[in-house]
């Protein structure tokens, strides 16, 4: 686990993000259309604005070198403070690499500087249109369960209005087998223990990722259908609830959606896995702030050649946003 610590500054008409350990050392850090889901009354003219999008750049996933392009620009047009992204896979690319192509928007990035032990490695970048400091990361003592992917986490804090503002992000083990249940509940308890560990913030904590869990809002294949699928995980989901709100919680649409999902896949592991609301932004201590409005983002359709067909979707994932004010 490495851990730096620092001072937050400057978010007030935005959030201030960058990289930074005790003595301020930005070693290991970077410079370098949706459909509305929820939306609670009007909020003021200086929200604080986060997006949680896994970008499927892995060997897994078809064409990752030829979405990328469309992936770097779509993260752009979100114009966003915070991104939360994850897999940034080895074999494709590198946190650091993905983070050199967005710096024209969000000139300030956050990888670990965990040494990579597994095929894919971490995967895990924030990205942010001003500095990140105060910045920790943890590896998972309960690994990947199919051990190609170092499961971690990655913390960051920003000061605004004289409060602190805490930024996670993760990807948790993947499979609705009882083996990955157990081993997201696991590597969950390991998230909640590490934040309650680090020094009191007096703002919200937000939790963004994916997490591998949490309802099928569609419902369309069950058990019961043919073929059939396996149920969500929404036990780990509930255990996330136990420590964080979700503010999407009536957000009826999926994030990892059956259909796109399967249509990009080079193998069948995941393939009787139902639509599912597995990528979430979940925050705790929020008032006095509030949920504003929250979205489905990067889910339009393209068209980008591949190997004699044509990809319809930038990632088999679809992203989310989150917008808090007071």
């Amino acid at each position: 686990m490495t851990r730096w610590t620092g001072m937050m500054v400057g978010l007030l008409a935005a959030l201030a993000v960058g990289c930074g350990d005790d003595e301020a050392d930005t070693t290991g850090a970077a410079d370098a259309g949706s459909d509305a889901a929820t939306a609670i009354d009007s909020g003021p003219e200086l929200p604080f604005e986060l997006v949680t999008f896994n970008m499927a750049l892995t060997t897994t996933v078809k064409g990752p070198a030829e979405r990328l392009p469309g992936i770097v620009e779509g993260l752009e047009a979100q114009d966003v403070d915070v991104l939360c992204l994850q897999e940034a896979f080895l074999g494709v690319t590198t946190p650091q690499e993905m983070a050199a192509l967005l710096a024209d928007t969000y000139p300030h990035a956050y990888e670990s500087d965990l040494p990579n032990e597994t095929t894919f490695g971490t995967g895990v970048l924030i990205v942010s249109k001003h500095p990140l400091l105060n910045t920790d990361a943890l590896r998972f003592t309960n690994e990947d369960l199919f051990g190609v992917v170092d499961r971690s986490l990655l913390v960051a804090e920003v000061e605004r209005d004289g409060r602190n503002f805490r930024v996670a992000c993760t990807h948790l083990t993947a499979g609705l087998g009882s083996g990955g249940v157990m081993r997201r509940q696991l590597q969950q308890q390991e998230i909640f223990d590490f934040l309650d560990g680090l020094p009191e913030v007096d703002g919200p904590t937000f939790l963004l990722g994916d997490f591998n869990a949490g309802p099928d809002p569609i419902g369309t294949c069950t058990a019961s259908s043919d073929p059939p699928c396996d149920e969500p995980d929404v036990a780990s989901y509930d255990l996330v609830l136990e420590h964080f709100d979700d503010p999407n919680a009536d957000l009826d649409e999926c994030t990892q959606c059956k259909e796109q999902f399967d249509s990009l896949q080079t193998l069948n592991v995941f393939s009787s896995e139902p639509d599912q609301r597995i990528d979430h932004c979940f925050v705790r201590n929020l008032e006095p702030y509030r949920h504003l409005h929250s979205e489905i983002v990067l889910a339009e359709e393209v068209a980008i050649p591949f190997e004699g067909e044509t990809l319809m979707h930038l990632s088999d994932h679809r992203g989310v946003r989150c917008e808090f004010g007071e």
